[in-house]
């Protein structure tokens, strides 16, 4: 159990057997219950909504964060290799055969590398699957840095239906090119932003349609920072990042996750004034996204025994490398594929993971309090039992002040309703 308040002095009290909060004193009767979790002998190979195809594995910019940059253990490095001519129609076959048709509709995400880099294969992938399945509503999104996105490339997006670009923004010109560097050690700030500039001028209906924005971030702190930026940008503030991200700590390095509460401390204070300022900003999104942890819980008893799921073992998305692997994710590490577009997906290789995954849960998680609200997924497989221990203490840091500022929140409403 969980004891934890608010600014106002209020106690309240948060228990994982029932995922309820108690306000003043803590509830009686209600013991602490270890769970055990237990791998399903069965594997449920679901239809797919969701692909994430890595059109290539070359970029043309050399962010020094970027897990493919050749720093990281168990991480590919930017390579000058494409989806081949074969392996794009195995593609294109491997997504009829799996998607899921009783979805309202299938996403198609383009990866890279820079993914513009490689449009001609984008467009075939497209042309195809719109040929192959006239009946089946495909929405096409493309992940980009931005450097490509000149006249030619904003004509073809806007004119073509269901496809959007998703453009990395990690703040002023400053933040953006502490990390987002050209191959020559070069800022990308100005040019990413004259060719949102251009987008806006030459399609102005379609801008805010067509182009969605994620940002990362060295500290969650900064967040404050980049909500001041894009509030003020005339470019960026008709929406908010959909995803933001913190840094990829290099352990290999010796790097090592801070446990400081201060920065979170922060931007939950800077998140809440927001919230009763009533702004829609990406302060308020972000503790949204937050709150909506608590908000969204399941208020039902937890057996002692239960069956654990992941995407291993019923997997709604899949990610397709240049090379032909599959994998559950993008996040996950080199090691960890699942198939090959020769063979499918291969029940024994999720099996094995899941069945790994779940052994970490039993050893870690079965007696922590924040086990019904916790985040960590499959992808802390790439990760030894120190560095997930490292997440799960920063999970926890971050799960306690979501419960405090959900209660804070409520007591803020109640407040104002009655005056």
């Amino acid at each position: 159990m969980l004891e934890f308040e608010t600014r106002q002095g209020n106690k309240y009290y948060y228990t994982s057997i029932n995922n309820r909060i108690y306000p003043g004193r803590a509830p009686q009767n209600i013991n602490t219950t270890d769970v055990e979790y237990v791998v399903s002998e069965s594997y449920l190979l679901k239809k797919i909504s969701t692909f994430t195809i890595e059109v290539t594995q070359k970029c043309n910019l050399r962010c020094k964060y970027c897990c493919y940059s050749g720093n990281y253990d168990n991480r590919r490095s930017h390579a000058n290799v494409e989806l081949s001519e074969k392996d794009l129609i195995k593609c294109v076959e491997f997504i009829g055969e799996n998607m899921d048709l009783e979805s309202p509709y299938i996403t198609i995400c383009f990866y890279g590398g820079e993914a513009l880099l490689s449009r001609r294969k984008i467009e075939q992938i497209i042309n195809l699957l719109r040929i192959n399945h006239p009946n089946v509503e495909f929405v096409f999104s493309i992940s980009s840095n931005g450097l490509l996105l000149n006249k030619h490339n904003i004509e073809w997006i806007c004119n073509t239906p269901n496809l959007k670009v998703v453009i990395t923004i990690d703040g002023d010109k400053v933040m953006h090119d502490k990390n987002r560097i050209t191959r020559s050690g070069h800022g990308s700030f100005d040019v990413i932003m004259q060719n949102l500039n251009t987008f806006n001028e030459l399609y102005p209906e379609l801008y805010s349609q067509k182009v969605e924005f994620i940002s990362t971030v060295r500290s969650i702190k900064d967040v404050i920072e980049l909500n001041k930026f894009w509030m003020n940008n005339e470019l960026l503030n008709k929406s908010v990042p959909k995803h933001i991200s913190s840094l990829i700590p290099n352990f290999s390095k010796g790097e090592r996750i801070s446990l400081d509460d201060m920065p979170f401390n922060c931007f939950f204070q800077a998140a809440f004034n927001s919230y009763i300022n009533n702004e829609d900003n990406v302060l308020t999104n972000e503790l949204r996204r937050f709150t909506n942890i608590i908000k969204h819980r399941p208020l039902v008893s937890i057996p002692s025994q239960q069956r654990f799921i992941t995407c291993l073992h019923e997997p709604y998305s899949c990610f397709i490398t240049a090379k032909g692997l599959l994998y559950v994710c993008e996040r996950m590490c080199q090691e960890h594929f699942v198939g090959d577009l020769g063979h499918g997906i291969e029940e024994s290789k999720c099996m094995q993971l899941n069945k790994t995954f779940v052994e970490r849960k039993n050893k870690y998680c079965s007696t922590c309090w924040a086990k019904r609200l916790c985040r960590i997924c499959a992808t802390k497989l790439n990760n030894n039992d120190d560095e997930f221990i490292q997440y799960c203490n920063v999970e926890k840091i971050q799960l306690k002040l979501a419960l405090q500022y959900f209660c804070e929140i409520l007591e803020y409403n109640k407040f104002f309703k009655k005056h």
